[in-house]
């Protein structure tokens, strides 16, 4: 299907992430820190890029706006597992953000959008 590469310094919603995204036939790949992940998405571009919009060590939001000056092409979906982080999130899709998904989504709604942006480009 599609390769997709997850930047989230949540080691547990990182690893159910990609059991989802595996599970529906991607090739998925990962960083738990943002420029890390920012320098592999740069080694080996992704049709996909999920990333966390608060992250210890870098601004999400800065990260979303450089992956797509630097990816216009790419899909980009913003997520936060945090409550309260709607404005984030907001700000994510004025940035370059083609999606966000908020706290209380669940697998269905992660395979939903992804097929969404998937099918868009």
């Amino acid at each position: 299907m599609a390769s997709i590469f997850i930047i989230q310094n949540k080691d547990v919603v990182r690893a159910l992430f990609r059991e989802i995204l595996e599970r529906a036939g991607h090739v998925v790949d990962e960083a738990a820190e943002a420029m890390e992940g920012v320098r592999r998405i740069r080694e080996s571009p992704s049709d996909l890029l999920i990333t966390d919009v608060h992250m210890p060590d870098s601004d999400g939001l800065e990260i979303i706006a450089m992956l797509r000056q630097e990816f216009p092409s790419a899909k980009i979906l913003a997520v936060s597992a945090q409550t309260g982080k709607e404005e984030m999130l907001n700000v994510s899709k004025m940035l370059g953000a083609d999606a966000v998904l908020q706290d209380a989504f669940d697998g269905e709604d992660l395979i939903r959008t992804v097929g969404k942006l998937l099918d868009a480009t």
